[in-house]
């Protein structure tokens, strides 16, 4: 007879702690939702249509952004050899803002300083925040034509997460409309493209409230803010951005040849076969390994690289390669941060000037030959 009202009292018991505890994760959730830990929402689509007016149909978002001006081959600016036309590129970069040079300008560039090491034009095909992958299909698709004798693809350690995501806000959650293409791999491990997206407003916007459900299999690093918030909250302290320990870039366990995203082998077959085009072409190839702020800061701590599975992942293949973090580690451990980075972790002047010295050191360690001949601009004004 007892056992009717205890057994409710437990019941009101568990029901309050269960109350208590959804509160306690509401209010941690939130806490880190407003510090960027979640992915949020857009509000207001109605620019969608204008959107898709002016994207890139095979790369994805905007292929430049407003602040930067190209020249008539698409190169940021080279101003040691600003005329494409009558100077033609005999080495093209292509990657991210770390080869674009973010936070410099177009003389303190790498591209520019390579070109007057060279004594020809070094032309610059790097875009801010492009993946690996983006990277690769604009040398692909866009640069068929491309004179260099010399192509290199600079892979940024961190671009190993965009190599298997379609929605930049998944990642980062600071831009609105994010989309672009990826690679998978075939299950005889050869690449297969993930087009862009291309979903109507009213589409777009079922993905804005569950991109989750909507992109099955891509990388997410910002889980969605919803009930029950217990386990939104552990799925935030367990993910990428929280749930290393401390002083291991998120993006290390990207890097784990078990990863269940595959990031590691995606990567490496970008890598591969962007060699192989460019061989195709009878253009001599060379990847280029970034290191970010964060990996130099790990290696001073650890000796150890993040990106070490790529690099052997590369050498098993035979593709080409040069990691220049190893030089560069050297200067931050002597001379600190400052002597490589901009404010916003970008190389700044001094980092570009060694990027580019260590680039021409490798060409001619490679016994590589780009140049065409060309009379560099410095010698024509003089």
């Amino acid at each position: 007879m007892s056992a009717g009202p205890a057994a409710k009292r437990i019941a009101l018991l568990l029901l309050w702690l269960a109350v208590c505890l959804e509160g306690s994760a509401f209010a941690g959730a939130a806490l880190l939702r407003s510090r960027g830990y979640f992915y949020r929402p857009h509000q207001d689509l109605s620019d969608y249509e204008a959107y898709l007016a002016r994207r890139d149909e095979l790369l994805g978002w905007i292929t430049f952004d407003a602040r930067d001006v190209v020249d008539a081959s698409g190169s940021r600016p080279i101003p040691a050899f600003p005329d494409p036309a009558r100077q033609p590129a005999c080495v093209s970069l292509f990657g991210d803002s770390f080869t674009w040079a973010d936070e410099v300008s177009d003389e303190e560039a790498w591209s520019n300083l390579l070109s007057k090491q060279l004594s020809c034009r070094v032309a610059n095909y790097g875009v801010r925040a492009y993946g690996t992958d983006q990277a690769f299909l604009r040398f692909r698709e866009r640069q068929r034509g491309d004179p260099a004798r010399v192509v290199i693809l600079a892979h940024l350690s961190e671009n190993v997460v965009r190599n298997v995501s379609r929605d930049f806000d998944l990642l980062y959650g600071n831009t609105k409309y994010g989309l672009k293409p990826r690679f998978g791999l075939s299950a005889s491990g050869e690449l297969e493209l993930q087009p862009l997206p291309r979903w109507t407003r009213e589409e777009f916007a079922q993905v804005n409230e569950d991109p989750e459900a909507m992109l099955p299999g891509d990388v997410v690093l910002l889980p969605s803010f919803r009930f029950p918030y217990t386990l939104s909250l552990l799925r935030a302290l367990q993910g990428p951005r929280l749930g290393t320990r401390l002083g291991v870039p998120y993006y290390a366990r990207f890097y784990e040849p078990d990863h269940p995203s595959r990031a590691l082998a995606i990567t490496a077959e970008i890598l591969a076969a962007f060699c192989k085009e460019a061989q195709a072409r009878g253009q001599t190839p060379l990847v280029v390994l970034l290191p970010t702020h964060m990996d130099l800061a790990r290696h001073r701590e650890e000796g150890t690289w993040t990106y070490q599975p790529l690099r052997e992942e590369l050498e098993r293949s035979g593709t080409p390669f040069y990691d220049v973090g190893p030089p560069l580690a050297e200067v931050f451990d002597s001379d600190g941060e400052e002597a490589i980075f901009a404010p916003h972790h970008h190389y700044g002047a001094h980092g570009n000037a060694i990027l580019a010295r260590l680039v021409h050191e490798e060409l001619a360690r490679r016994a590589i030959t780009p140049h065409r001949g060309s009379v560099s601009a410095l010698e024509e004004s003089s």
